[in-house]
């Protein structure tokens, strides 16, 4: 059966009911006073039922958050107005002040269903967490004052006025000006509601229903009206007012449900039928209560499966389920895009895998490559430091023997050995930084002695060194060393050394007792170096045949 037919025969049955329950008492005789208590006793909790039933279905049907709280307001109202409405006709009577105040009392269910409907209006379409603006709730304000002015009534007979007594109120009375005023607020507030649903504009989904919500206004004003002026028509079909506002009040909103100007959760299953989604929703014994057009027949024990995961039914289709209220709904997922990609990715990992290992090989050989650029550097700035001395060397070897002159040019040999491997050294720890320690210059020159000795010379070597000295001025001073051993070493018969060296600052002196009587060439060009570093070098030859040199760098040049 289609879900219009169910809807169809559900509000048909609910006219029926109401028909046969407003006409109840007319199949029973009215001389037995107990059974018209009984009869009416039924009717109000038939109305009572109906009204409960319509507010439990709004909190179900309804889809907006904050106008299913509004109109859930105004079926409670309606349960109240039905409830006060038994309580004052059938157990207090007409007589007691009780049953008066219970009158008055009605009002408020009268005056707040109205605006409760408004705010409804204004809430729809907005979100969940939507507050009614302060200008809206200062409506209370006039609704309040309406109420209470009702309640005060036997102060000041502002709503009904008494000719006859307040004792006598039942038998006389008249509307006086709060009265039409209340009819005029209940009015433009459903007026203005619906008025205000049109406006929103949203998607109606029967249009040619909307003629619905102004019928069942257009019929609450005419019994109003009719009403009032006491047409006995009125009194036959209906007389008891209060439930025929009740049922205009409900029959105005479910006809906005019906006709779509509020959105509710109706006809869900046809368009659950039409979605492409292969779905289906089963009980919690796997009997399928729907299912799309496009879902698959399952077997029980496959749907129970998907409970711990999702179920692989082929490669490209994955079977998936949740827990719902009442049972479970279960869905059929395409994975053939994800397989797809991820066939890709495979083949781009594959192919970046192989790129990564050529990538790791180049690297590997420029590395090997800049490892041997760098030792072939470094070699190219070590030989062109000390090619003189290897050319000296080179010329040497063939002379050197074991006694008599070899034996001198052996010991040459060894200072110029002991000045290139120290002179080597020193390029290669330079490569770590521009500094060195000072004590590796003290180290240089003791070991460039040891050799001097071997030539038979006396050698005395006072070192004082400490702290760091910049390359420049350790080359320069150890090359001005070098240069002066190497010139004197055929005739030196003793050599002083004096080395300190602080605060990057360092001065060297040296005496050789050799018998020359001027500076080599080869020792003014050191010298010359020095001077053009800042620093201050001076050598002479005195009368006794000895050569005495003095170099000095100033202090806090150890980054120089």
């Amino acid at each position: 059966m289609y879900r219009h037919d169910k809807t169809l025969l559900r509000n048909c049955a609910v006219i029926f009911l109401l028909i046969i329950t407003s006409r109840l008492l007319l199949f029973f005789p009215h001389d037995d006073s107990m059974l018209q208590v009984t009869i009416s006793l039924l009717r109000s909790f038939i109305y009572l039922g109906l009204f409960t039933f319509w507010w439990v279905s709004l909190r179900h049907r309804i889809i907006q958050s904050p106008i299913r709280k509004y109109l859930c307001w105004v079926a409670a109202l309606i349960v109240v107005w039905i409830a006060l409405r038994t309580i004052k006709y059938l157990v207090f009577g007409y007589t007691n002040d009780l049953n008066r105040h219970l009158w008055y009392l009605l009002y408020l269910p009268i005056i707040f269903i109205p605006l409760t409907g408004l705010f409804a209006a204004v809430c729809l379409g907005k979100p969940d967490d939507y507050r009614l603006p302060v200008r809206l709730r200062l409506l209370y304000a006039p609704a309040g004052l309406l109420l209470a002015t009702v309640l005060t009534n036997d102060l000041h007979q502002f709503a009904f006025v008494f000719p006859a007594g307040i004792a006598k109120y039942r038998d006389e009375y008249t509307h006086n000006i709060v009265y039409y005023i209340v009819f005029v607020w209940m009015l433009a507030c459903t007026a203005v509601s619906l008025a205000i649903l049109i406006k929103k504009n949203l998607s109606v989904a029967n249009r040619k229903m909307m003629w619905l919500p102004f019928a069942a206004l257009g019929v609450g004003l005419a019994y109003s009206l009719l009403y009032l002026v006491r047409i006995d028509i009125v009194h036959i079909l209906c007389g008891d007012f209060s439930v025929m506002l009740c049922l205009v009040t409900a029959a105005i909103w479910e006809s906005c449900i019906q006709c779509g100007l509020i959105q509710s959760n109706t006809r869900y299953a046809g368009l659950f039928v039409a979605a492409t989604i292969a779905a289906e929703i089963v009980d919690k014994n796997y009997v399928v209560r729907y299912a799309a057009d496009a879902a698959r027949d399952l077997s029980a024990e496959t749907m129970k499966r998907a409970e711990d995961g999702p179920v692989q039914l082929d490669e490209d289709t994955r079977l998936q389920s949740a827990a719902i209220h009442g049972g479970r709904v279960l869905w059929l997922e395409d994975v053939s895009a994800v397989n797809r990609l991820l066939s890709r990715l495979k083949e781009a990992g594959e192919r970046l895998a192989g790129e990564s290992d050529l990538l790791r090989a180049e690297l590997d050989v420029r590395e090997r490559m800049a490892r041997v650029d760098e030792q072939n550097r470094l070699y190219d700035r070590i030989s062109g430091d000390i090619s003189p001395q290897l050319e000296k060397l080179e010329a040497l070897l063939p002379s050197a023997g074991s006694d008599g002159p070899g034996r001198r040019v052996l010991a040459q040999i060894c200072v110029l050995s002991a000045y290139v491997k120290r002179r080597s050294n020193l390029l290669i720890i330079s490569e770590e930084g521009n500094t060195l320690s000072s004590e590796e210059l003290g180290h240089c020159i003791r070991e460039s002695l040891d050799s001097i000795r071997a030539c038979g010379a006396m050698c005395s070597f006072s070192c004082r060194c400490r702290g760091e000295l910049s390359w420049e001025r350790t080359a320069a001073l150890y090359d001005v060393f070098e240069a002066a051993a190497e010139s004197f070493i055929a005739s030196v018969s003793a050599l002083l050394v004096n080395l300190e060296a602080h605060d990057g600052g360092a001065e060297m002196k040296l005496e050789l007792a050799c018998g020359a009587s001027c500076v080599p060439k080869e020792v003014e060009q050191k010298l010359e170096v020095i001077r053009s570093a800042g620093g201050s070098a001076v050598c002479e030859a005195s009368y006794d045949g000895a050569i005495r040199l003095h170099a000095c760098f100033p202090k806090g040049g150890a980054g120089q």
